[in-house]
Protein backbone atom coordinates (compact mmCIF):
# COMPACT_ATOMS: atom_id res chain seq x y z
CA UNK A 1 0.00 0.00 0.00
CA UNK A 2 2.79 2.54 0.64
CA UNK A 3 4.35 1.64 -2.75
CA UNK A 4 1.04 2.36 -4.39
CA UNK A 5 0.60 5.96 -2.49
CA UNK A 6 4.22 7.03 -3.33
CA UNK A 7 3.66 5.79 -6.77
CA UNK A 8 0.56 7.96 -6.89
CA UNK A 9 2.40 10.70 -5.09
CA UNK A 10 5.23 10.56 -7.52
CA UNK A 11 2.43 10.66 -10.43
CA UNK A 12 1.24 13.60 -8.89
CA UNK A 13 3.83 15.70 -8.72
CA UNK A 14 5.36 14.60 -12.29
CA UNK A 15 1.59 16.14 -13.81
CA UNK A 16 1.74 19.40 -11.32
CA UNK A 17 5.35 19.99 -12.95
CA UNK A 18 4.22 19.11 -16.65
CA UNK A 19 1.50 21.43 -15.93
CA UNK A 20 3.71 24.20 -14.73
CA UNK A 21 6.04 24.09 -17.67
CA UNK A 22 3.26 23.85 -20.10
CA UNK A 23 1.58 26.97 -18.49
CA UNK A 24 5.20 29.25 -18.72
CA UNK A 25 6.42 28.46 -15.35
CA UNK A 26 9.94 29.28 -15.10
CA UNK A 27 12.43 27.77 -12.44
CA UNK A 28 13.58 31.35 -10.20
CA UNK A 29 17.11 32.30 -9.11
CA UNK A 30 18.64 34.51 -6.82
CA UNK A 31 19.66 37.80 -7.79
CA UNK A 32 22.91 37.80 -9.85
CA UNK A 33 24.44 41.03 -9.06
CA UNK A 34 22.85 41.94 -5.78
CA UNK A 35 25.19 44.94 -5.19
CA UNK A 36 24.22 46.41 -8.78
CA UNK A 37 22.18 49.75 -7.76
CA UNK A 38 18.31 49.98 -9.12
CA UNK A 39 17.39 52.45 -11.50
CA UNK A 40 17.77 55.43 -11.34
CA UNK A 41 20.82 54.78 -8.79
CA UNK A 42 23.71 53.03 -10.76
CA UNK A 43 27.05 52.59 -10.01
CA UNK A 44 29.14 55.47 -11.90
CA UNK A 45 29.62 58.78 -10.10
CA UNK A 46 30.73 60.43 -13.20
CA UNK A 47 27.59 59.93 -14.20
CA UNK A 48 24.12 61.94 -13.13
CA UNK A 49 20.78 60.27 -14.27
CA UNK A 50 17.91 62.33 -12.40
CA UNK A 51 14.17 62.08 -13.32
CA UNK A 52 12.33 65.36 -14.89
CA UNK A 53 9.05 66.17 -13.90
CA UNK A 54 7.51 65.64 -16.80
CA UNK A 55 7.95 63.00 -19.79
CA UNK A 56 9.10 64.79 -23.21
CA UNK A 57 7.49 63.26 -26.12
CA UNK A 58 9.06 64.87 -29.66
CA UNK A 59 11.64 67.70 -29.46
CA UNK A 60 13.02 69.84 -32.02
CA UNK A 61 14.96 72.97 -32.72
CA UNK A 62 12.66 76.57 -32.42
CA UNK A 63 15.60 78.89 -32.28
CA UNK A 64 19.23 78.99 -31.74
CA UNK A 65 18.46 78.90 -28.11
CA UNK A 66 15.30 76.98 -27.19
CA UNK A 67 13.73 73.93 -27.82
CA UNK A 68 10.24 73.66 -28.72
CA UNK A 69 8.69 69.98 -27.62
CA UNK A 70 5.19 68.21 -26.68
CA UNK A 71 5.68 67.24 -23.17
CA UNK A 72 3.16 65.08 -20.46
CA UNK A 73 2.73 65.71 -17.41
CA UNK A 74 1.49 62.55 -15.61
CA UNK A 75 -0.78 62.39 -12.49
CA UNK A 76 -2.25 60.02 -10.61
CA UNK A 77 -5.13 57.00 -11.92
CA UNK A 78 -2.97 56.95 -15.25
CA UNK A 79 -4.15 61.04 -15.66
CA UNK A 80 -1.68 63.19 -17.72
CA UNK A 81 -2.10 66.51 -19.48
CA UNK A 82 0.01 67.40 -22.64
CA UNK A 83 1.57 70.68 -23.33
CA UNK A 84 3.46 72.30 -26.30
CA UNK A 85 6.61 73.99 -24.35
CA UNK A 86 9.37 76.01 -25.18
CA UNK A 87 12.00 75.32 -23.21
CA UNK A 88 15.87 76.35 -22.97
CA UNK A 89 19.39 74.07 -23.69
CA UNK A 90 18.85 72.76 -20.26
CA UNK A 91 15.59 71.71 -20.80
CA UNK A 92 13.66 74.85 -18.21
CA UNK A 93 10.18 75.42 -19.77
CA UNK A 94 10.41 79.10 -21.03
CA UNK A 95 6.11 78.91 -21.95
CA UNK A 96 3.78 76.38 -22.42
CA UNK A 97 0.45 76.09 -24.58
CA UNK A 98 -2.17 73.31 -23.63
CA UNK A 99 -2.63 70.93 -26.02
CA UNK A 100 -5.53 67.93 -25.85
CA UNK A 101 -3.09 64.87 -27.01
CA UNK A 102 -2.08 66.38 -30.63
CA UNK A 103 0.90 67.99 -31.65
CA UNK A 104 2.50 68.04 -35.62
CA UNK A 105 4.98 70.03 -36.93
CA UNK A 106 6.28 70.59 -40.34
CA UNK A 107 9.09 71.91 -42.18
CA UNK A 108 7.92 75.47 -42.10
CA UNK A 109 8.51 75.65 -38.29
CA UNK A 110 4.68 76.09 -37.61
CA UNK A 111 2.69 73.58 -35.58
CA UNK A 112 -0.73 71.96 -35.31
CA UNK A 113 -2.35 71.54 -31.85
CA UNK A 114 -5.93 70.67 -30.40
CA UNK A 115 -7.94 72.96 -28.23
CA UNK A 116 -10.13 72.03 -25.30
CA UNK A 117 -12.81 72.74 -27.43
CA UNK A 118 -11.55 69.95 -29.71
CA UNK A 119 -10.45 72.91 -32.50
CA UNK A 120 -7.44 72.18 -34.64
CA UNK A 121 -5.54 75.22 -33.90
CA UNK A 122 -1.92 76.17 -36.36
CA UNK A 123 0.94 78.40 -35.11
CA UNK A 124 3.14 79.99 -37.08
CA UNK A 125 5.54 80.74 -34.23
CA UNK A 126 5.10 79.96 -31.00
CA UNK A 127 4.32 83.61 -29.98
CA UNK A 128 1.96 83.83 -32.95
CA UNK A 129 -2.02 84.43 -32.41
CA UNK A 130 -3.28 80.49 -33.38
CA UNK A 131 -5.46 79.99 -37.20
CA UNK A 132 -8.64 78.22 -36.34
CA UNK A 133 -8.56 75.19 -39.06
CA UNK A 134 -11.99 75.11 -40.22
CA UNK A 135 -13.38 71.57 -42.10
CA UNK A 136 -13.37 71.60 -45.98
CA UNK A 137 -17.07 73.41 -46.49
CA UNK A 138 -17.65 70.31 -49.19
CA UNK A 139 -18.99 66.90 -47.41
CA UNK A 140 -19.60 64.08 -49.86
CA UNK A 141 -22.08 62.64 -47.57
CA UNK A 142 -24.38 65.47 -47.40
CA UNK A 143 -23.97 65.63 -51.16
CA UNK A 144 -24.16 62.10 -52.10
CA UNK A 145 -27.48 62.48 -49.53
CA UNK A 146 -28.72 65.31 -51.23
CA UNK A 147 -28.38 63.84 -55.49
CA UNK A 148 -29.95 60.43 -53.74
CA UNK A 149 -32.89 62.70 -52.72
CA UNK A 150 -33.33 64.58 -56.40
CA UNK A 151 -32.87 60.91 -58.05
CA UNK A 152 -35.90 59.58 -55.79
CA UNK A 153 -38.13 62.13 -56.06
CA UNK A 154 -37.21 62.20 -59.71
CA UNK A 155 -36.16 60.01 -62.71
CA UNK A 156 -36.44 56.70 -59.98
CA UNK A 157 -39.10 58.11 -57.83
CA UNK A 158 -41.38 55.53 -56.44
CA UNK A 159 -44.37 54.09 -58.76
CA UNK A 160 -42.13 54.72 -61.96
CA UNK A 161 -40.87 51.44 -61.89
CA UNK A 162 -41.99 47.92 -60.71
CA UNK A 163 -41.19 47.09 -57.17
CA UNK A 164 -39.93 43.70 -58.13
CA UNK A 165 -36.87 46.45 -59.12
CA UNK A 166 -37.01 47.86 -56.21
CA UNK A 167 -33.51 46.55 -55.01
CA UNK A 168 -31.81 47.00 -58.19
CA UNK A 169 -33.06 50.42 -58.42
CA UNK A 170 -31.56 51.27 -54.86
CA UNK A 171 -28.18 50.15 -56.37
CA UNK A 172 -28.66 52.48 -59.56
CA UNK A 173 -29.12 55.44 -56.94
CA UNK A 174 -26.22 54.86 -54.89
CA UNK A 175 -24.03 53.92 -57.67
CA UNK A 176 -24.83 57.73 -59.43
CA UNK A 177 -25.34 59.66 -56.47
CA UNK A 178 -21.63 58.29 -55.12
CA UNK A 179 -19.46 58.94 -58.57
CA UNK A 180 -21.36 62.67 -58.43
CA UNK A 181 -20.25 63.28 -55.33
CA UNK A 182 -16.47 61.89 -56.34
CA UNK A 183 -16.73 64.24 -59.04
CA UNK A 184 -17.49 66.62 -56.80
CA UNK A 185 -14.99 65.99 -54.42
CA UNK A 186 -12.37 65.59 -57.01
CA UNK A 187 -13.39 69.54 -58.48
CA UNK A 188 -13.66 70.89 -54.97
CA UNK A 189 -10.80 69.35 -52.53
CA UNK A 190 -8.65 67.93 -55.26
CA UNK A 191 -7.98 71.02 -57.17
CA UNK A 192 -4.68 72.86 -55.89
CA UNK A 193 -4.29 70.55 -53.11
CA UNK A 194 -0.39 70.61 -52.16
CA UNK A 195 -0.06 68.30 -49.83
CA UNK A 196 -1.48 66.72 -46.57
CA UNK A 197 -1.19 66.53 -43.06
CA UNK A 198 -2.36 63.00 -41.33
CA UNK A 199 -3.15 63.32 -37.70
CA UNK A 200 -3.47 59.74 -37.36
CA UNK A 201 -4.51 59.66 -34.09
CA UNK A 202 -7.49 61.96 -34.97
CA UNK A 203 -8.21 60.18 -37.85
CA UNK A 204 -8.72 63.63 -39.72
CA UNK A 205 -5.96 65.37 -42.07
CA UNK A 206 -5.05 69.09 -43.12
CA UNK A 207 -5.46 69.97 -46.67
CA UNK A 208 -2.47 72.40 -47.66
CA UNK A 209 -3.38 74.78 -50.54
CA UNK A 210 -1.37 77.68 -51.63
CA UNK A 211 -3.30 80.64 -49.80
CA UNK A 212 -5.67 78.22 -47.28
CA UNK A 213 -6.09 75.01 -45.98
CA UNK A 214 -8.72 72.94 -44.08
CA UNK A 215 -9.57 70.19 -42.00
CA UNK A 216 -10.62 66.96 -44.25
CA UNK A 217 -14.35 66.75 -44.13
CA UNK A 218 -16.81 63.32 -44.46
CA UNK A 219 -16.61 61.42 -47.50
CA UNK A 220 -18.85 58.64 -48.92
CA UNK A 221 -17.02 55.21 -48.72
CA UNK A 222 -18.30 51.87 -51.00
CA UNK A 223 -17.22 48.54 -51.24
CA UNK A 224 -17.65 48.81 -54.82
CA UNK A 225 -15.82 50.79 -55.85
CA UNK A 226 -11.82 50.49 -55.43
CA UNK A 227 -10.68 54.33 -55.12
CA UNK A 228 -12.85 56.76 -52.83
CA UNK A 229 -11.61 59.93 -51.59
CA UNK A 230 -10.30 58.95 -48.39
CA UNK A 231 -7.86 56.33 -50.23
CA UNK A 232 -6.72 58.97 -52.46
CA UNK A 233 -6.30 61.60 -49.61
CA UNK A 234 -4.60 58.53 -48.28
CA UNK A 235 -2.18 58.44 -50.56
CA UNK A 236 -1.61 62.06 -51.06
CA UNK A 237 1.23 63.86 -50.75
CA UNK A 238 2.97 64.55 -47.34
CA UNK A 239 3.31 67.63 -46.52
CA UNK A 240 7.04 68.04 -45.63
CA UNK A 241 7.79 67.68 -41.58
CA UNK A 242 10.23 69.24 -39.13
CA UNK A 243 13.10 66.69 -38.03
CA UNK A 244 13.29 65.71 -35.25
CA UNK A 245 16.08 67.10 -32.13
CA UNK A 246 16.27 63.82 -30.72
CA UNK A 247 17.48 60.90 -32.13
CA UNK A 248 17.17 56.97 -30.18
CA UNK A 249 20.67 55.68 -29.68
CA UNK A 250 19.67 52.47 -28.33
CA UNK A 251 23.30 51.17 -29.10
CA UNK A 252 24.27 53.21 -25.68
CA UNK A 253 22.17 51.12 -23.45
CA UNK A 254 21.93 47.57 -23.69
CA UNK A 255 20.53 44.97 -21.48
CA UNK A 256 23.45 42.51 -20.47
CA UNK A 257 21.56 40.07 -18.31
CA UNK A 258 18.32 39.16 -16.91
CA UNK A 259 16.83 36.33 -13.94
CA UNK A 260 13.71 35.63 -13.38
CA UNK A 261 13.22 36.30 -9.51
CA UNK A 262 9.60 34.97 -8.88
CA UNK A 263 6.59 34.05 -11.59
CA UNK A 264 3.32 35.72 -11.39
CA UNK A 265 -0.04 33.98 -12.74
CA UNK A 266 -3.26 34.78 -14.37
CA UNK A 267 -6.63 33.25 -14.96
CA UNK A 268 -6.71 29.40 -13.48
CA UNK A 269 -8.59 28.54 -10.64
CA UNK A 270 -7.90 26.41 -7.56
CA UNK A 271 -7.76 23.40 -8.98
CA UNK A 272 -6.22 24.16 -12.53
CA UNK A 273 -3.06 27.14 -12.08
CA UNK A 274 -3.08 29.06 -14.92
CA UNK A 275 -0.76 30.70 -17.19
CA UNK A 276 2.46 31.62 -15.50
CA UNK A 277 4.77 34.91 -16.35
CA UNK A 278 8.17 35.75 -15.32
CA UNK A 279 8.98 38.38 -12.78
CA UNK A 280 12.31 39.51 -11.63
CA UNK A 281 15.36 41.81 -12.82
CA UNK A 282 17.07 43.17 -16.25
CA UNK A 283 20.80 44.27 -15.97
CA UNK A 284 21.64 47.41 -18.09
CA UNK A 285 24.96 48.98 -18.91
CA UNK A 286 24.60 52.60 -20.26
CA UNK A 287 27.24 53.95 -22.07
CA UNK A 288 27.83 57.68 -23.17
CA UNK A 289 31.06 59.14 -24.72
CA UNK A 290 33.33 56.69 -23.25
CA UNK A 291 31.61 56.63 -20.03
CA UNK A 292 29.93 53.47 -18.42
CA UNK A 293 27.61 53.00 -16.15
CA UNK A 294 25.49 49.78 -14.72
CA UNK A 295 22.12 49.55 -13.25
CA UNK A 296 19.38 46.96 -13.05
CA UNK A 297 15.52 47.34 -13.08
CA UNK A 298 12.34 45.21 -11.54
CA UNK A 299 10.37 44.27 -14.02
CA UNK A 300 6.87 42.66 -13.70
CA UNK A 301 6.56 40.74 -16.12
CA UNK A 302 10.28 40.69 -17.28
CA UNK A 303 10.30 42.82 -21.16
CA UNK A 304 7.46 44.66 -19.99
CA UNK A 305 9.08 47.71 -18.74
CA UNK A 306 12.01 48.84 -20.98
CA UNK A 307 14.46 51.63 -21.11
CA UNK A 308 15.14 54.09 -24.21
CA UNK A 309 18.16 56.17 -25.00
CA UNK A 310 17.41 59.01 -26.84
CA UNK A 311 20.14 61.51 -28.02
CA UNK A 312 19.58 65.54 -28.00
CA UNK A 313 21.30 66.09 -31.81
CA UNK A 314 24.36 68.84 -31.69
CA UNK A 315 24.19 68.45 -27.99
CA UNK A 316 25.92 66.80 -24.25
CA UNK A 317 22.19 65.93 -23.16
CA UNK A 318 20.91 62.32 -23.17
CA UNK A 319 17.29 61.62 -21.80
CA UNK A 320 16.19 57.58 -20.94
CA UNK A 321 12.18 56.87 -21.30
CA UNK A 322 10.90 54.11 -19.16
CA UNK A 323 8.22 52.50 -21.96
CA UNK A 324 5.42 49.89 -21.14
CA UNK A 325 6.18 47.58 -24.21
CA UNK A 326 2.79 46.10 -24.06
CA UNK A 327 0.46 48.98 -24.38
CA UNK A 328 3.53 50.90 -25.91
CA UNK A 329 3.08 54.03 -24.00
CA UNK A 330 5.40 55.80 -21.16
CA UNK A 331 4.24 55.82 -17.40
CA UNK A 332 7.05 57.85 -16.05
CA UNK A 333 8.94 60.65 -16.37
CA UNK A 334 11.73 61.45 -18.41
CA UNK A 335 15.24 60.89 -16.97
CA UNK A 336 17.95 63.45 -17.94
CA UNK A 337 21.51 61.81 -18.51
CA UNK A 338 25.00 64.07 -18.01
CA UNK A 339 28.63 63.48 -17.71
CA UNK A 340 29.83 65.15 -14.97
Amino acid sequence: MRIIYLLKNYVYLVLLIFIFISCGYTETEDDKFPDMPVFPEHSNPEVSIEPLTRTIDVLYDYDEQNFIASIKYLYKESRSRMYVVKMDHTLKVLDSIETDDLFEMVKDGSFYIKNDKGKILKYSSFDAKPLVIEEHPFNGITYKERVEKELREGKYARGTYPDSLSSKIWEIVDSISYHKSFQEFDKQQLTGLQCVIDFYSESKRVLVYEDEEYLSSPQPSSNDYGITANSILYDFKACEVKTKSNAVENEGLTITDKVVRANGSSGGNHFVPGSFYPIGLQYYELEIEGVKTQFKIMADPIGERQLFLRHILDSDIYLIDVVDAIQWNVREPTYIVNIK
